[in-house]
């Protein structure tokens, strides 16, 4: 536990740290109680509280505004109840949770402010629900919430509190759009009780695009980069236009535009446009390396915005030309915030390993906070088991060490492959400092008698993973990742998964809730053999991939064979998808933004080759979105 704070005297203080609590039992408690006045995020916290403790004891808490007066027990959720612990809330700090023992029964409460809507939620309520009540959410919906009946639960004298060390925690799933609402909302219910949240209103976003426009070009070329000889302009097509960073007369007007960006205590990003095509100006050329330029002109954002606006920061991505520091500048203004770009799955490598360390270690010293940027369940995958929870928690533990302020980064609806990663990853940002050990025996534990046997299949794909990026290391290069996963996910690799996995089944016999939660991942093992498959395939054809180069070029006969079965692979991959459409094993929304954007449509492109119709492909089942 944390150690003891202010807010655990003052809750001592005002509860009573002198009164004895006898032990209760879940049988005793009536009713959960929140305050009439109580905002969304309470009264959610209260209503999940009521959905799962409902499964527990296996009958129904109501929820009132009012404790009774027949002395029964009471579930108490936030402030405005009990009129002396309100004190004790208050004095929590941002995301804080308590947990204690009360004469009305359990008191959680907690601090509910947040920059953010959708990443502010009530801790105290997962936190009870998963260690007094033994819950636990390995994935969302039915199949990954464990719940077990416990009608009369024991509690002791309780008096917990404490906070998240990482001030941002957050995974973003960029395809939810194309989601059922119903998997929308159980999505949600997982995210409240995974201990994710946000507490910092900080963009690291390319920004420069969102600054200056063609009109700014028209008036002032010199504002821009220099490349081959010419100003470019800056066009809504491409972002591969810079800003010429020695014009201090561009440099007045970045800053004074910064500034009407700010909204209260917040850290408005300064990360220039993606891509190359930096100032090749004699006077930039004269500054010397483009990164020491760079983190120049960040130090005059930040001191400027610090003598202006003390009460906020600048936040910027250290990425590709400016990933390492500045060697000129010893510290760096402390209201500068770094985002640094980070692929945990590659540190396989010892080479990627001892670059994260180096990069970290040299970061150290500057004086800035750090954020961790990551892909942790990024598109490049394609949903496969691209397992690596080792490399999640150690980076984050490194990080922490270096600094870390916070975490956040991409993820899919791909729980049947990738379940494991995100497991470890929740709880990792939670606790930087857990025992990444404890965390996959508590995971396995949630598949019972089968949990040897599910240990074996993800064990077995961890390991192949890490095999093929020790010796390929394909880090941010999607075609490179794309053109390793045939060899990575082979027939022969596979079969030994699936076996494992019906070896999980036959232990799993009789246990209906048990044997739901393996066939989510036995659909996820298939949905990898075909994709494995064919990617391998597709990298035969050379279709959006890198070519093989061990491998000859095809025959004739050959291709017309390799494009027969890649088109029955990809028909098989869409019913796939549809069969996962209500469940959280697979993110069609992934493939979905593939037909609406027409990019890696690979299918499409194979059809058209074997000269089928638009109607002999399989649908994808999907909520499509208007193009803006």
């Amino acid at each position: 536990m944390m150690k003891k704070t202010l807010c655990t005297w003052i809750s001592s203080l005002l509860l009573g740290s002198s009164a004895v609590f006898s032990a209760t039992t879940l049988d005793q408690y009536r009713s959960i109680v929140v305050s009439e006045k109580a905002g969304p995020v309470v009264a959610q916290a209260a209503e999940d509280l009521q959905y799962y403790l409902r499964k527990v004891a296996g009958r129904e808490l109501p929820i009132t505004h009012a404790v009774p007066d027949d002395g029964t027990l009471s579930f108490v959720v936030g402030p405005g109840v009990i009129a002396e612990a309100d004190a004790a809330m208050a004095a929590l700090p941002r995301e804080g949770w308590m947990v204690k023992s009360v004469k009305e029964g359990i008191l959680l409460g907690g601090n509910d402010e947040g920059p953010f809507p959708n990443y502010t939620f009530y801790h105290a309520v997962p936190h009870f629900l998963k260690k007094h009540c033994h819950v636990r959410w390995i994935w969302p919906g039915e199949t990954g919430e464990i719940t077990p009946r416990q009608p009369k639960l024991a509690f002791g004298e309780l008096d917990e509190q404490g906070a998240p060390v990482l001030k941002r925690r957050r995974i973003d799933f960029y395809f939810k759009i194309y989601w059922k609402p119903e998997v929308v909302e159980a999505f949600g219910r997982w995210k409240r009780n995974s201990f994710l949240g946000d507490q910092v209103r900080a963009s690291f976003a390319h920004a420069w695009a969102g600054l200056f426009k063609l009109k700014d070009f028209q008036e002032h070329p010199e504002w821009f980069a220099m490349v081959d000889g010419e100003r470019r302009a800056p066009t809504r097509e491409a972002m591969n236009w810079q800003l010429c960073l020695t014009n201090v007369a561009m440099r007045d007007a970045f800053y004074q535009r910064l500034t009407r960006r700010l909204s209260g205590n917040n850290i408005v990003s300064i990360s220039p446009n993606d891509g190359a095509g930096f100032c090749e100006c004699e006077a930039c050329q004269k500054a010397g390396p483009l990164g020491e330029l760079y983190w120049e002109f960040a130090a005059d954002m930040a001191t400027r915005m610090k003598k202006e606006h003390p009460q906020n920061g600048i936040g910027t991505f250290a990425y590709t030309f400016f990933r390492q520091p500045p060697q000129r500048i010893e510290k760096l203004p402390d209201n500068l915030l770094i985002s640094m770009t980070t692929y945990s799955c590659s540190h396989a490598n010892p080479e990627a390993k001892a670059d994260f360390l180096q990069f970290l270690q040299a970061w150290k010293s500057k004086g800035t906070g750090i954020m961790m940027r990551e892909y942790w369940g990024m598109h490049y995958w394609q949903d496969l088991p691209i397992l690596y929870p080792h490399e999640i928690a150690d980076g984050i533990r490194i990080a922490r060490q270096a600094g870390l302020y916070g975490a956040y980064g991409e993820g899919g609806k791909n729980w049947g492959t990738q379940a494991l990663n995100y497991y470890v990853l929740t709880n990792m940002m939670w606790n930087p400092e857990a025992e990444v050990e404890e965390i996959l025996a508590e995971f396995y534990d949630c598949f019972g008698p089968a949990k040897e046997a599910v240990r074996a299949y993800f064990d077995l794909l961890e390991k192949r993973v890490a095999e093929v990026w020790r010796e390929e290391n394909p880090g941010s290069s999607w075609r490179k990742n794309a053109s390793i996963y045939g060899r990575t996910f082979n027939p022969e690799v596979m079969a030994r998964a699936a076996a494992h996995l019906e070896e999980a089944a036959r232990r799993a016999r009789g246990d209906a809730a048990l044997e739901a939660r393996i066939a989510d991942l036995k659909l996820g093992c298939e949905f990898s053999t075909v994709v494995g498959e064919l990617y391998a395939l597709y990298t035969q054809l050379e279709m959006g991939v890198l070519r093989d180069e061990t491998r000859k070029p095809l025959s004739f006969e050959e291709r017309k064979q390799a494009l027969e079965r890649a088109w029955e692979l990809g028909q098989r991959r869409i019913e796939l998808l549809n069969r996962a459409r209500n469940g959280f094993v697979l993110d069609e929304g992934l493939y979905a933004h593939y037909i609406d954007s027409n990019s890696r449509h690979y299918h499409r492109g194979v059809a058209e080759l074997l000269g089928k119709q638009p109607s002999e492909m399989t649908k994808l089942d999907y909520i499509p979105q208007e193009r803006k």
